[in-house]
């Protein structure tokens, strides 16, 4: 996974690009480079880095905003206008996380500035420091395998259970996908890269964005250009989205929206669609329908009607129509994850029963 630069020439790299070897405040020491895998998505202005404290030996995460990348693009003085205000957003997102004990919430060691080296202001470095987790969710999950029940499960309550807490101090994460879902020891998972979330109570540099997160993984409506004015409704209506869609994911190796698209007529997919949301929404139901049917017949006997109801609720392509029934019939807030929290952690118990008395769960 990663890999100190080896044979480049110093003059072609970024000064965030040539940390190895520094030693930053606080006694971190920048011991290597994290290669940045070909198909990721994001982080365009940053690198990455394993660091080591001086003083306990504990190593971590560092993420350096690279600013030299921000002046040579098309448009320099927005680009870091933009990474600016992306790095204090974030880190003051992380301190509030940190503040309030989010546990499940990958937490922030530490954060500074390196000073720019004389007569080069593109040179100053701001980085976070995260604790390390051993990789993300995609390097866990073997899809040739037999399905592990109660690993899908165990890990779905802990991704619920992590973005309930990031509700409870009104913040979104919006950008809820397999490479933001961090594995540490004992499998115990952690939500990372609050980069692209909203909080309700400041200002984001990403509010006014159609849709703040990998549009890869993105709610249909967001697609569509229905953008809620509701705070609830555009930001928990989407995580409530991705978290079903990452249920998907789990269970097939593909994301929500991907299966949604394929199925649609090509003019009615979002790229070519002029008319309204409400007009190409019964052709989204139609597909999102046949989705979760075949999706019950993917899921091990014993947990296929379960499994596909919770993500039914959770994806529903009309985010009105988002959440537990009860919540909607009774009015409740439709995007609570109260119950999602209990429902998958009993799920989770049941498969771990099973494998504890020689039960296998069969597909």
């Amino acid at each position: 996974m990663a890999k100190q630069h080896v044979g480049y020439a110093a003059n072609t790299l970024t000064p965030a690009e040539q940390l190895v070897g520094r030693e930053l405040p606080k006694g971190w020491i920048v011991e290597e480079s994290i290669e940045r895998p070909e198909n990721a998505t994001g982080g365009h202005f940053s690198s990455s880095y394993i660091v080591r404290s001086d003083d306990s030996g504990m190593r971590a995460f560092l993420k350096a905003m690279d600013y030299r990348k921000a002046l040579e693009s098309p448009d320099p003085a927005k680009s870091l206008e933009m990474m600016t205000a992306a790095y204090n957003f974030e880190r003051d997102v992380l301190e509030k996380c940190k503040d309030h004990n989010l546990s499940r919430i990958v937490s922030v060691l530490d954060s500074g500035t390196l000073p720019p080296i004389e007569g080069d202001a593109s040179s100053v470095v701001q980085y976070l420091i995260f604790e390390l987790a051993k990789n993300d969710i995609r390097s866990f999950v073997n899809f040739e395998k037999a399905f592990d029940t109660a690993w899908v499960l165990r890990t779905m309550h802990q991704a619920v259970a992590a973005l309930r807490q990031l509700h409870s101090v009104e913040i979104a994460h919006q950008d809820l996908k397999p490479s933001n879902v961090l594995i540490f020891e004992d499998n115990l998972s952690k939500l990372a890269d609050l980069g692209r979330a909203s909080d309700r109570n400041s200002t984001s540099p990403h509010d006014e964005l159609g849709c703040a997160g990998d549009r890869t993984y993105a709610p249909p409506e967001l697609l569509y250009g229905q953008v809620s004015q509701d705070w609830g409704t555009r930001r928990l209506g989407c995580d409530m989205y991705l978290l079903g869609s990452f249920v998907t994911f789990l269970c097939t190796s593909i994301s929500m929206t991907h299966l949604l698209l394929e199925r649609l007529n090509k003019k009615h997919h979002y790229k070519n669609w002029g008319g309204t949301y409400s007009d190409v929404l019964p052709y989204l139901q139609h597909a999102f329908t046949q989705i979760i049917r075949e999706l019950r017949t993917k899921l091990p006997s014993g947990f296929a009607d379960d499994i596909a109801e919770l993500v039914k609720q959770l994806c529903n392509p009309n985010p009105e129509l988002r959440g537990h029934p009860k919540n909607i019939k009774y009015g409740n807030n439709r995007y609570s994850l109260e119950r999602y929290v209990s429902i998958f952690d009993y799920l989770a118990k049941r498969a771990e029963y099973s494998l504890t008395h020689r039960n296998p769960i069969k597909r």
